[in-house]
Parts: structure tokens; sequence; C-alpha cells
């Protein structure tokens, strides 16, 4: 249920977006008929086989919109709400993952230290195969860090 609620405040934030970046320069414009054109473009975007809707979206966005506020309105109001709606969230979840990654790499090694402080007392062999298995997990906390950033730029790229 929770997950429902806070894809309908998405979705309403998607939906409003354009008549809020619009009022201002056209305070006659019809709140009904800016989410009605949004919905209809959203829709058709997903019919149209094209990655992510890009393109057809800008297609029938600017081919409903600029009949009723003109070519530079549509334009700019276009790029606003791709800006809002596409790269706002992902910088947000950016933010969000790296954050996180962060979190966790630094848990990881107050773990490491724990363990190096148990093991002080022990023998030359036990530490030195103690410190091998050490190098394996910040290697494997370095890989970790690399492939969250490849994944994030590979989302920038292909979506």
């Amino acid at each position: 249920m929770r997950i429902y609620l806070w894809n309908m405040l998405k979705l309403v934030f998607w939906y409003v977006l354009p008549y809020l970046i619009l009022i201002e320069n056209h305070p006659k414009i019809d709140f009904l008929l800016t989410i009605s054109f949004i919905s209809f473009a959203v829709v058709l975007s997903g019919v149209i086989p094209t990655p992510a809707g890009i393109g057809s979206f800008e297609f029938v966005y600017l081919l409903l919109f600029r009949p009723v506020v003109g070519t530079v309105d549509a334009v700019s109001s276009l790029l606003l709400y791709r800006f809002s709606s596409f790269i706002l969230p992902f910088l947000y979840g950016f933010v969000y993952v790296i954050a996180e990654r962060r979190r966790v790499i630094k848990e990881e090694i107050i773990e490491v230290k724990k363990r190096i402080k148990k093991i002080k007392g022990r023998s030359f062999i036990r530490s030195t195969l103690f410190i091998k298995s050490k190098k394996n997990v910040m290697g494997k906390i370095v890989l970790r860090l690399f492939c969250s950033f490849f994944v994030c730029i590979q989302s920038i790229l292909f979506f």
C-alpha cells in the first residue's frame, strides 16, 4: 500500500508539473487541459517503441502544447519537465546510493579494524594470513564501490 501511495504522489507531481510551469506566462491555461495533455503524452510515449520514451514523449508533448502556448514556451516547459522528471530523480538516487555505499564501506572498515585488534596477540604467521585476508576485504570494498559507480554511469548513458 505504501508503494502505491508513493507512486501516486510521483504521478500527481508529474502530471501537475506542466501546469505549474506554464501558469506563470499563460494564466488562462486550463488545469484539466494540461493534465489531459501530459497523460496523453505519457501514454503515447509508452506505446511508441523507443528506449524510456525519449523522443516520442517530446514529439507528442510539443505536438499537443505548441498550439496552446506557442513554440518557445512549449519547448521551455518540455525542458523543465524533462529535467524535473528524469534528471533530478536520477541525481537524488545517485546521491542516496553514494551515501548508502559510503555508510556500508565505513561499517566494513570498522569491522576489519576490530578483527585486527583481536589478532594483535597472535603469532606472526596467523597475523600475516589475516593481513592477506584483510587486503581481500579491502579489495572487495573497492570493487563494490567501483561497481556501484559503474551502474550509476551506465544508467546515465542508457536510460
